[in-house]
């Protein structure tokens, strides 16, 4: 069985796309998904963050994988 964080590496590392908490758990079925972001900091990778508000008025965070690691 392949991790949760593999499988958002898989989708999302390099390419540019982004992602919200919401996302990862309505569509990739990702419990915890500050952790898994929190964990692929941990491994070097470079995550970076964008808080927005939704049409709704909430604040979210959108995050994108960066294709290099943080040296």
């Amino acid at each position: 069985m392949i991790s949760q964080n593999k499988r958002i590496l898989n989708y999302f590392h390099g390419t540019g796309k982004t992602f919200t908490a919401r996302y990862l758990e309505g569509r990739m079925n990702i419990l915890r998904p500050s952790a898994r972001v929190y964990d692929l900091r941990g491994q070097g990778y470079d995550v970076r963050s964008l808080r927005f508000v939704t049409p709704e008025g909430f604040s979210a965070v959108r995050y994108r994988i960066m294709q290099r690691k943080v040296a």
